[in-house]
């Protein structure tokens, strides 16, 4: 996999502001790299340490070079929710890689972002400011819900095996590329992503390094969106079939089509399995049979919404279309946010009332001064 050249585009040095922003999203709590540095530690220093760590990060990314232990990792098998501990395909691996090099990350990744957000295709939902599953479960129930009378609609869900781990790196850079990402960002990221090695690490015991030729690490930052801007030319493809409407999440598929002609809807939805089948195989990113769902919708009954003699509205639910393959999964730290939501209204009148409490004495300027700060 050939480096993109730095030397042919005007370079944009990171900021004070980015590496703040970056530093301050480090997630407390969580375990070091192989150098045994907590995130908490960056998070506390002074303004001239921070500013000497701004200055590897722009040599690093002028250069496009990522030192060799950034690109070193440890490997940890995390078991997946609900899933038992005796099959390997229970465990989802996470590779834990040096401090420093994740506020890199970071940086790199937010202006991949900026860069890309609005060439992406809109059928994309994950890795997107303001956008979730529920995006592409409203589009699935819009589409069956809006058929006219005597049409069917199938949706065919389909998921990808292990995408992030078998993805060619060559097809990753290439796709950033053609994007028309600035050439530095696209120079670290392959950077990035050449020579990685990880060390596997279970009860305290360390394997042999081994490198990694494929995929993307884990848990990391930069690692979805180079993913998702490969991924988007599997969309531009499907956009060419006709009648089939798509979505996607992640590595989840969902392609749905609508006729009154059943033969035409396989057809249409066997067309979309072969291109996607086809973009998959290039990337090296196999289809997994096992989560792929078929289901159709009216294709016994018309307007199943309408009342029938003697029905009442209750049995009429009972005969409502049932969208099977797909999981709505509650938002991360969900609980979190609502209770700051709950005590956010209470927190401006507590600081009036210290403003203005009698046993400090009314301050008239201060209380004014604070006033207008709250405008």
């Amino acid at each position: 996999m050939k480096k993109p050249s730095t030397s042919q585009c005007t370079f944009q040095p990171a900021t004070e502001a980015e590496t703040d922003v970056a530093l301050r999203e480090l997630s407390s709590g969580t375990a070091p790299g192989d150098d045994g540095i907590h995130f908490e530690e960056p998070k506390r220093l002074g303004r001239v340490s921070r500013r000497c760590i701004l200055r590897l990060f722009n040599h690093s990314l002028c250069a496009g070079h990522v030192p060799a232990k950034w690109r070193q990792g440890i490997v940890v098998p995390m078991l997946k929710p609900n899933e038992p501990q005796s099959g390997m395909a229970s465990f989802r691996p996470v590779a834990l890689t040096r401090t420093l090099c994740k506020p890199m990350e970071r940086i790199v990744a937010r202006r991949v972002e900026d860069s890309i957000e609005d060439k992406l295709k809109p059928q994309q939902k994950r890795f997107r400011p303001g956008q979730s599953t529920l995006d592409t479960l409203m589009q699935v129930t819009r589409h069956v819900r809006r058929r006219k009378d005597g049409e069917k609609t199938a949706v065919k869900f389909t998921d990808s095996a292990r995408p992030f781990d078998s993805m060619v790196r060559a097809c990753i850079v290439k796709g950033v590329l053609s994007f028309c990402v600035a050439k530095p960002q696209v120079a670290w990221t392959a950077g990035f992503l050449k020579g990685h090695a990880a060390k596997v690490r279970v009860n305290k015991v360390l394997s042999e390094k081994i490198g990694l030729t494929r995929g993307v690490p884990q848990v990391s930052a930069l690692g979805p969106v180079p993913f998702i801007v490969t991924v988007d030319s599997l969309s531009k493809r499907l956009n060419c079939i006709p009648v089939l409407q798509d979505g996607f999440f992640a590595d989840g598929r969902t392609m749905v089509s609508t006729s009154a002609d059943l033969s035409e809807i396989q057809r249409t939805i066997q067309q979309g399995l072969g291109c996607s089948t086809r973009c998959s195989s290039e990337c090296y990113v196999e289809v997994s049979a096992v989560e792929t769902e078929y289901k159709p919708f009216g294709a016994q009954a018309t307007k199943l919404l309408s009342l029938k003699a003697g029905e009442d509205a209750h049995h009429m639910l009972g005969r409502a279309p049932k969208l099977l393959g797909l999981a709505v999964q509650p938002h991360a730290r969900a609980a979190k946010h609502v209770m700051c939501m709950k005590a956010q209204p209470g927190t401006r009148p507590l600081q009036l009332s210290a403003v203005a409490a009698p046993k400090r004495g009314p301050n008239r300027e201060q209380l004014r001064a604070f006033c207008l700060a709250l405008v």
